[in-house]
């Protein structure tokens, strides 16, 4: 009955087809560019300080 009833709305209105959702671009907040921009940093800064002599160090 149900198979009826949906091919004659078929019939007379057509099928609407559904939108298919594009995947939004995640942009990263302020406060978490920013924090990711000083971890890259001390990360630089421990790597240099490791290449550094032991002059340097102090």
């Amino acid at each position: 009955m149900g198979d009826l009833i949906y091919a004659y709305g078929v019939e007379r209105f057509g099928v609407v087809e559904s939108k298919r959702a594009t995947p939004s671009i995640h942009t990263k907040s302020r406060r978490q560019t920013d924090i990711d921009r000083l971890v890259k940093e001390r990360r630089q800064l421990k790597k240099q300080w490791r290449k550094a002599t032991e002059e340097e160090k102090e």
